[in-house]
């Protein structure tokens, strides 16, 4: 008997994902445990085995759909086998029959506007692709589930028109717009893909280049964006109207910093950990932290919530955007422990397997640009905490000690801070602690 593939529900707070990507395609033979596909979330990425045995019958919900959490995405049966539905029987889409097909529109009802059309979610897309109204498409089966095969077959009978610039495009390129049956309203772009070379190639030529083409391959593209640069863009605009931000900027002499790490480099890497600077930052961030409690904690609704424990965030780049996974209970750990969490996470980010709980509950971000050359910026604060610390590059960089100049490796950390709890004076307070704690590490150890 085929069995349902639903949209899983990870967590209290999800209500629908979107497919990332199928590993399997129709027709593949699938076994339990099997990856099967991924799904987007506003935070994460996730895989998602297969929890039967047999033949991917039929996708439901494409790469980049997004789908209620329960909802059927695809099924998984024997082949040739019928899929079942709520007790009763709906042939799948491949299955159906020519003289199903050729049924007369008379003997398949249509509803009014105003009545719910159950439709697959490919169907649906198709739909507002093609700009066709589900409920004057004439249905079949069972159940009257509207497929994507209904929603072609309505677009195929439509007439076929032509932009003007496609019009003189496909005259122009050969190309017969009959071949583009499928498409309500036939545009440029679509003529230029199908002559089947690439715009820049033509428009660098100037034997085949044509003021039509050029004038097409300046045009610019719009793309969807990914469901985690869509939580990231929620979440930043909701940050920017929030918090009323200041950022503070304090230069830090690195040179005892680096000299730290020198010093315990080889000897973390013996026990098969790797030490970074961020590793020391982050020890000297916990212990700032908890000498100034109004910083490590979150404002709503009037209330201030000191944090008992700081549990401190990294930003790490993944793909398009920036995932946040954070550290609990630093201030508790050492810097061997701060080392080890931190490369677990970051391993678990990039490789897509971070779980949720490893993102909930930060009460402070750093973020470092300094690999990247910057030595300067204002981070955002990651809401509903109150203050986000920037870390630039080191760079060696003259400057006055006793009366004389001298080459220092300086570095400047860049603070943000909601003004609403943390004035100036806390801040410019907070930050020197934090430097005077990278400039002289041993206070570390006290």
């Amino acid at each position: 008997m085929a069995v349902k593939v639903l949209m899983p529900k990870m967590g209290l707070t999800m209500t629908e994902g979107t497919i990332g990507e199928w590993k399997k395609k129709e027709g593949d033979q699938v076994k339990k445990g099997d990856l099967l596909f991924t799904v987007e979330t506003d935070k994460l990425v996730n895989e998602i085995a297969a929890d039967a045995d047999g033949i991917l019958l039929k996708i439901l919900c494409q790469e980049g759909e997004t789908a209620p959490c329960k909802e059927t995405v695809a099924w998984i049966g024997q082949a040739g086998e019928r899929i079942e539905e709520a007790g009763g029987e709906m042939r799948a889409p491949e299955e159906r029959t020519e003289a199903g097909s050729r049924s007369a529109a008379g003997s398949r009802p249509q509803r009014g506007k105003s009545e719910y059309i159950p439709a697959t979610p490919l169907a649906k897309k198709l739909s507002k692709e093609k700009g066709i109204d589900l409920t004057l498409i004439p249905v079949e089966g069972l159940r009257g589930v509207v497929c994507a095969k209904d929603v072609k077959e309505a677009a195929d009978s439509r007439q076929i028109k032509l932009s003007p610039m496609a019009a003189k495009l496909a005259k122009e390129l050969g190309v017969d717009p009959a071949s583009f049956a499928s498409i309500n309203r036939i545009m440029k772009a679509d003529i230029l893909e199908a002559a089947g070379q690439p715009i820049s190639e033509r428009c660098m030529s100037e034997k085949k280049a044509s003021p039509a083409e050029c004038v097409s391959a300046q045009e610019d593209t719009a793309v969807k964006v990914t469901a985690l640069r869509r939580s990231i863009a929620r979440n930043m605009l909701a940050s920017w109207s929030t918090s009323p931000r200041v950022t503070y900027t304090h230069p830090v002499d690195a040179t005892e910093l680096k000299a730290m790490r020198a010093c315990l480099k080889e000897d973390m890497a013996k026990q098969g950990l790797k030490l970074t600077y961020n590793h020391i930052i982050m020890l000297a961030t916990a212990k700032a932290l908890t000498e100034y409690p109004d910083i490590n904690a979150s404002f709503q609704n009037d209330m201030l919530t000191r944090h008992r424990h700081v549990n401190l965030g990294l930003a790490v780049a993944k793909g398009d955007g920036l995932l946040v996974p954070n550290v609990k209970a630093c201030e508790q750990k050492t810097l061997r422990e701060i080392a080890a969490e931190t490369e677990r996470l970051i391993e678990e980010t990039r490789s897509g397997r971070l779980q949720g709980e490893d993102m909930r509950g930060g009460t402070f971000t750093i973020s470092s640009l300094g690999p990247y050359g910057i030595t300067s910026f204002s981070p955002i604060i990651n809401q509903p905490e109150l203050a986000i610390l920037g870390v630039c590059n080191m760079v060696d960089t003259p400057i006055v000690r006793n009366g004389e100049i001298v080459v220092r490796c300086m570095m400047n950390l860049s603070l943000t801070a909601d003004h609403r709890v943390v004035d100036g004076v806390m801040a410019a307070q907070f930050l020197a602690r934090v430097v005077d704690l990278l400039e002289n590490p041993y206070k570390l150890l006290a």
